[in-house]
């Protein structure tokens, strides 16, 4: 979800500097009438624009004529120009030059998250019967269809204890998964960091260390949150 922002100045004439601006704010002198935007152009340069001219008496230099705002599920999915408010996905292009056709490309950079119903914590859970002795590596997630982070794991096993379960992404260990035991208690462990999960990336379970010899069963679940 994005918000503008406003600065007010009372000071006739002072423009607001590059540095306290951004592309979602929007600078008013109450003393002079005159609005200013921020604009940034491919390579990221950012600049301040008036937008309403000297208050009234002539047309401001640089002002934005058009507007559009794209929606999308995730990166790569394309876009729609219909406003629909379950993606997860919107950007805001504001341009001088009308675009007939607007492409995706003409969107880059300027994609933002928004809080939508589909967009809460969710779970990947699992169950895994018949543990075998030694190093053992389970899959979560094959292939992640859209990019997620990881917030915490909860684990239990049947009965006795079972050490060194690590959870990976792509092969790298998420600090504050990684290396923990489980008993036959509920236990929850908060991931910190190295927690970040891409599109195609896979997440796997690896279990590590020793287990007691009537562990049989681990139960759990990831906790994801879609971003």
């Amino acid at each position: 979800m994005g918000f503008w922002k406003y600065i007010l100045s009372k000071v006739s004439g002072r423009v607001p500097s590059v540095n306290s601006m951004d592309p979602q704010t929007l600078a008013w002198n109450v003393r002079d009438g005159k609005l200013y935007g921020c604009k940034e152009d491919a390579n990221g340069v950012r600049s301040v624009v008036e937008i309403t001219g000297d208050g009234g008496s002539q047309p401001p230099v640089d002002l934005t004529h058009y507007c559009y705002i794209a929606w999308r599920d995730a990166p790569g999915d394309g876009f729609t120009l219909d406003p629909d408010n379950i993606l997860n996905y919107e950007a805001i292009l504001f341009t001088h030059t009308e675009i007939p056709e607007p492409r995706e490309e003409d969107f880059d950079g300027l994609w933002r998250f928004r809080v939508t119903e589909n967009a809460l914590i969710d779970d990947i859970s699992f169950e895994y019967r018949d543990l075998a002795d030694g190093n053992l590596t389970y899959i979560l997630d094959v292939k992640a269809s859209f990019q997620y982070v990881i917030q915490a794991g909860v684990f239990v096993v049947d009965t006795g204890t079972l050490a060194g379960i690590i959870v990976k992404i792509n092969g790298t260990a998420v600090t504050g998964l990684n290396g923990v035991d489980a008993d036959n208690t509920i236990q929850e462990f908060t991931a910190t960091a190295a927690n970040a999960v891409a599109v195609g990336n896979i997440v796997t379970l690896h279990i590590t260390g020793a287990k007691s010899s009537g562990t049989t069963t681990l139960v759990g679940k990831i906790k994801i949150l879609r971003n």
